[in-house]
């Protein structure tokens, strides 16, 4: 009985004995490569569960792969075998089990990528790149692969020999590049920097990598083979294999990671050892994975996860709350913490706080955001004014691979422009250019002459002082502060009314240091003097739709 879709003229493409036997060969050697790969990405899992209670978009993908390989090869080899008679189903399951495999297989190498691929927008270029040649390749597989094999006509089948070797090969060199770009990343981000027991990932890589092009020849070879279809059933072996050499990857890093961390929990000796910083040569030489910040991305090992629960605590530091916001508190690879180079002390919602996570999200940086607790006094001891900041306030900047300590936000993001200059928007012009310093540095003190002291002042009137329970605001106060806001705005507008920044065409941090504050007083006052002002309305309403700030803004 012919199945769905079967057309009249169909003749049967069952193997024969010869190539029956290769294909009972494969399927075996594919049961055993299901069975230990399904046991490393237990341990895995069950890791990463006993950790976060949650589960990695790398767990999933590996899961989902090794869905697709076998429910590919279960198919296939029950329709070569003659269990299942050929029809449109079991060409489409085929297909989409195929299509599982080559997106998860490339987008777990992505994924091991994205540790040391500092910029975001690279990141998704390389992720949303290689998805769409993924889906390509997927959406010519449904187009020709299943027309071809209902042999709806003959003209399709001989389009599908060429095409089945043509997608192949196009993986072959996608899959080849991620890993080629992830061996030079190591080389380049890491063991240049003396990280030298990245060596042994750099070197595994290679190994791996030569074994995973390997298996593309392989089963690009098999489609040379007398059947037009043996080749099918070598997907599930092929890929099997290619996910747990990306489980032995992650595994691997993990252990390096593991000793990394253990190398690294004895004290610093350095100059700022009571803020936890390592350095050495100018290069950081402790567990980051990038020479100046890295990503988050989540993997899984079979390791202990004693070695994290029990990790010693810093007995000079000082007590606090830490807590992950919007941005990644820590990076967490497997069980192990990678501390970034940035560390940020400081509240999320204040409005200092805020001023320097804008400039860390436009210039590209992740970093560590460590909560104070302003609200418990922490910032009030003795010892963090020693450590921290000497009149006791926040936000502090820790630069580890500077071994810097920066505080005061209008400080810091001053300090971040300047080191951070050519990556991400350039916040600030170099003091060669006359002009345009000039320029900037009459914006800044406009901010901090006429604009910051009005809206601060309401914003302590209106609001800190309540919470503090100082009382209710004092309106003559606020009045004047509108008023002489309203003043100011004359002057902004004459400005803006010929330029869209400040300073020129361009954002600059005397821009940006507007945002926090103004935010505040936009329900207080602010907002209602606007409308008089159309070039300040539209730049003020420009700043507040950038990214950055919209990521990272909060109700305070």
């Amino acid at each position: 009985m012919a199945g769905f879709l079967i057309p009249p003229w169909y003749k049967s493409e069952k193997p024969g004995d010869l190539e029956i036997n290769i294909v009972s060969i494969i399927f075996g050697c594919s049961l055993g490569a299901t069975m230990f790969t399904a046991a490393m990405a237990v341990q895995q899992t069950y890791s990463a569960y006993r950790r976060g209670r949650h589960f990695s978009a790398y767990i999933i993908m590996c899961w989902l792969d090794w869905i697709g390989c076998n429910v590919m090869g279960t198919v296939t080899y029950c329709w070569l075998r003659g269990i299942s008679p050929p029809s449109f189903w079991v060409f489409f399951f085929i297909i989409v089990s195929w299509s599982m495999q080559i997106q998860f297989t490339l987008q777990i190498i992505i994924n091991r990528i994205s540790l040391l691929l500092a910029n975001k927008r690279n990141i998704n270029r390389v992720k949303w790149g290689v998805a769409l040649i993924a889906s390509l390749i997927n959406i010519s597989g449904f187009c020709i692969w299943i027309p071809a094999r209902l042999q709806i006509s003959h003209l399709y089948e001989e389009i599908n020999i060429v095409w089945d070797r043509t997608e192949k090969a196009i993986f072959l060199i996608v899959d080849l590049a991620l890993n080629v770009y992830f061996i030079y990343l190591v080389r380049s981000r890491l063991i240049k920097y003396g990280l030298t027991k990245y060596n042994k990932l750099f070197y595994f890589n290679v190994a791996m990598e030569v074994i995973s092009v390997s298996l593309d020849i392989i089963l690009m070879g098999a489609t040379f083979l007398p059947s037009p279809v043996v080749y099918v059933q070598f997907h599930q072996l092929v890929y099997l294999l290619k996910l747990y050499i990306e489980m032995n990857v992650a595994s691997l890093l993990g252990h390096i990671v593991r000793d990394s961390q253990q190398q690294n929990a004895r004290p610093s000796t350095n100059r700022f050892a009571q803020n936890d910083l390592e350095h050495s040569s100018g290069a950081r030489m402790t567990t980051s994975i990038s020479t100046n910040h890295i990503t988050h991305v989540r993997l899984a090992d079979q390791s202990d996860d004693t070695l994290y629960n029990n990790r010693p605590r810093q007995e000079d530091g000082i007590m606090k709350k830490t807590e992950t916001t919007v941005v990644f508190n820590r990076v967490r690879i497997f069980h192990i913490d990678f501390i970034m180079t940035l560390k940020l002390y400081g509240y999320g919602p204040s409005t200092c706080t805020l001023r320097v996570r804008t400039v860390l999200e436009e210039k590209g940086l992740e970093y560590e955001l460590i909560t104070v607790d302003v609200f418990g006094g922490e910032h009030k001891t003795d010892e963090y004014a020693a450590k921290f900041h000497p009149f006791n306030k926040i936000p502090v900047l820790i630069d580890e691979e500077a071994g810097v300590r920066v505080f005061e936000s209008r400080a810091i993001a001053h300090y971040l422009a300047a080191k951070y200059r050519g990556q991400g928007i350039e916040l600030s012009p170099p003091e060669t250019d006359l002009k345009a310093y000039a320029a900037f540095q009459q914006a800044l003190s406009l901010e901090s002459s006429y604009f910051d002291p009005n809206v601060s002042s309401i914003a302590v009137q209106e609001v800190f002082n309540p919470r503090k329970g100082l009382g209710p605001a004092n309106k003559e106060i606020v009045n004047g502060n509108l008023k002489d806001l309203d003043a100011a705005l004359i002057g902004y507008e004459r400005i803006l009314s010929k330029q869209k920044y400040l300073t020129g065409d361009n954002v600059t941090l005397a821009d940006l240091f507007h945002l926090p504050y103004g935010q505040i007083a936009e329900s207080l006052g602010f907002s209602e003097l606007l409308p008089k002002y159309p070039a300040v309305e539209k730049w003020w309403n420009g700043l507040k739709e950038r990214e950055s700030w919209k990521k990272i803004n909060v109700e305070i």
